[in-house]
C-alpha cells in the first residue's frame, strides 16, 4: 500500500522520482493517495478482523487497478498483488 505513496509524491513533485520516467496528473496523484490508504487500510481492518473488511480490500482493488492502468509502464507489477488482494477479500465475502 506505502507504494501507491510514491504516484502521490511524483503527481504533487514532492521528490525526484528517476525511477518513474512518466508524468502523473496531480488529479492522478490524489487517486494514487487514496489507493494507498484503502490498501493499507485494508491491511488494519484484515488484521484486526473487523467485520466487513473484505469491501474495503474490493474498493482497494478498483482504485488501485486504476491507477496501475493509467501508469501501466511504471506500474504494471502492481497488479500481481492487486489480484491477491482480491482473492483475499473474496474469500473473506464467502465466510462472512
Amino acid at each position: 500500500g506505502m507504494l501507491h505513496l510514491l504516484g502521490f509524491v511524483k503527481a504533487f513533485k514532492l521528490a525526484r522520482l528517476d525511477q518513474m520516467p512518466h508524468p502523473i496528473s496531480k488529479v492522478n496523484g490524489v487517486f494514487w493517495l487514496v489507493a494507498g490508504c484503502l490498501v493499507v487500510t485494508t491491511g488494519f481492518l484484515f488484521y484486526y478482523f473487523v467485520e466487513g473488511w473484505w469491501i474495503v480490500g474490493l474498493a482497494s482493488v478498483v482504485v488501485s487497478e486504476y491507477v496501475i492502468i493509467t501508469d501501466w509502464e511504471d506500474a504494471g507489477l502492481g497488479s500481481t498483488l492487486n489480484i491477491l488482494i482480491l482473492l483475499i477479500s473474496i474469500i473473506g465475502f464467502i465466510l462472512a
